[in-house]
C-alpha cells in the first residue's frame, strides 16, 4: 500500500474500457464504509460518491465523457449521494 499500483491499475481498467467500441458509459464500484483505503483510490481516479447499496456498501460511479442520455438521466455524473432503492434508481 503506498506506491501508487492500485491507482495505476485502476487507470489502466479505465483506459481499456474507454477504448473499447462497445463500452459503457458509468462504471460502478462498491465498497465497505469503513475501507478509507478505497475510498481514496477510487477519488483519486476520478468516482463520485452516489449512495448507499440495499446491502450496506457505499456505491461510487465513474463517467466517460459523452455520455448517453438515458444512461445520464438514471446516474448523471453531477448527482450528488443518496440512498438509493433496491433497482438503483434515486430516490
Amino acid at each position: 500500500q503506498g506506491r501508487g499500483y492500485g491507482k495505476q491499475a485502476m487507470q489502466l481498467i479505465i483506459r481499456d474500457i474507454e477504448g473499447r467500441d462497445d463500452r459503457t458509459d458509468v462504471i460502478l464500484v462498491g465498497y465497505h464504509q469503513d475501507n478509507f483505503h478505497a475510498k481514496r483510490l477510487y477519488e483519486k481516479v476520478g468516482f463520485q460518491e452516489i449512495g448507499i447499496a440495499p446491502w450496506g456498501e457505499i456505491l461510487a460511479k465513474y463517467c466517460f465523457k459523452n455520455l448517453d442520455k438515458d444512461v445520464n438521466m438514471v446516474l448523471p455524473c453531477n448527482h450528488t449521494a443518496v440512498k438509493l432503492r433496491h433497482n438503483l434508481s434515486p430516490v
